[in-house]
């Protein structure tokens, strides 16, 4: 009892610490407009918004090896809209499907956003004690958490996997920061996200002793999603056993300590039915070109372009309108269907089509 009561007031500070009360109202409203299937719902109390899909790294596993890939950084012509709307938004995540620290937009957007929170993932490359400050600077004390791209234990199998990467280096930053935090007022979360393959998930015990020690506070597992035939048998959805006594060796490791554990669900569960999804109404995104997206994993659900609409026009326009219908009435799109995301803690209808997708998602 005393640990639910934990999560639902950590839930409560989540959704509405720092809020001012047209944030507060509006994440309220967002959340039941959601609930309840409106067609026509306040403005999403998340936003994500990509300043860059450059990166610095070379990660075995991303997609963009398996297409042509157009490159950019968002633009300054479309940072008034952002703005205005960060002002009723509670969170903003300022990341996409690149390394945030190697833009200028990053910087020149982060002091000019208006949400009560501010949070952002790196592969850790870059972000140091130093760019800790500057960032915890440049957001006015509204920089809510970081979160660390980390998929190995040991120096070997991270830099295979996320190749141009130094484990020494992004370890001793991760350290840096997780010191600097401390001087401030406010706490700053660390956060960690582990994809779990059959290379590196007999390390995540390990891992999870490194960063207890290191001060992170959450880390999260996610299943590896397959794009390359070459990393077919990296799938734990063909290990399953070898993912089941791992999982179990890290919820072992990670009982009894402060940090906590989310793990995702194991191949093979029951199904449990379909879970739904809020993010039409919660949440959006904004490519680094300006497109409307109803989520991150579904790039093809793109509803429009703030370089030809404002947000709200985009927010109640037909499409978004006739998807929302159709989801209430259970009636997905196809990539809902095999949602990695969607189906993190629910067994899926098909759980290799789900994370051997083969087809590069378009980023």
């Amino acid at each position: 009892m005393a640990m639910k009561k934990k999560r639902v007031s950590e839930k409560l500070r989540y959704l509405f610490e720092g809020a001012s009360v047209k944030r507060a109202l509006n994440t309220a409203r967002s959340i039941l407009a959601g609930r309840f299937g409106a067609e026509r719902p306040p403005p999403p109390w998340r936003l994500q918004i990509e300043v860059t899909n450059r990166c610095n790294l070379d990660c075995v596993f991303c997609s963009r090896h398996e297409h042509d890939l157009q490159l950019g950084d968002l633009s300054p012509e479309l940072f008034d809209r952002i703005v205005e709307l960060s002002a009723s938004v509670q969170e903003v995540a300022l990341f996409g499907y690149g390394e945030p620290l190697v833009s200028k937009a990053f910087f020149e957007l982060l002091p000019r956003l208006k949400s009560s929170r501010i949070t952002f993932f790196t592969n850790g490359m870059l972000f140091d004690g130093a760019m800790f400050h500057r960032v915890a600077e440049l957001s006015g004390g509204r920089f809510a958490y970081v979160v660390f791209s980390i998929d190995g234990g040991t120096a070997e199998t991270f830099e295979r996997i996320r190749r141009r990467a130094s484990f020494d280096t992004v370890w001793k930053n991760l350290r840096e920061v997780a010191a600097a935090r401390d001087s401030l007022p406010r706490r700053v979360g660390i956060h960690m996200e582990f994809v779990a393959m059959r290379s590196n998930v007999r390390e995540l015990p390990a891992l999870l002793e490194m960063a207890e020690a290191a001060g992170v506070d959450v880390v999260k597992v996610s299943h590896l999603v397959v794009w390359d035939e070459d990393l077919r048998d990296e799938s734990l959805c063909y290990h399953r056993e070898l993912g089941d006594t791992a999982f179990a060796a890290a919820a072992k490791a990670a009982a009894g300590v402060r940090l906590r554990l989310e793990l995702p669900k194991s191949f093979g569960e029951a199904q449990r039915g379909d879970p739904p999804c809020r993010m039409p109404w919660n949440y959006a995104m904004v490519s680094f070109e300006g497109d409307v997206r109803v989520c991150c994993f579904a790039p093809e659900l793109t509803m429009g372009s703030l370089k030809d609409n404002t947000f709200r026009e985009i927010w109640h326009s037909d499409s978004y309108r006739a998807l929302r219908r159709n989801m209430n009435e259970n009636r997905y799109p196809a990539p809902c269907g095999a949602c990695e995301e969607r189906y993190r803690l629910a067994a899926s209808p098909d759980e290799e089509q789900t994370y051997v997708k083969l087809k590069p998602r378009k980023k």
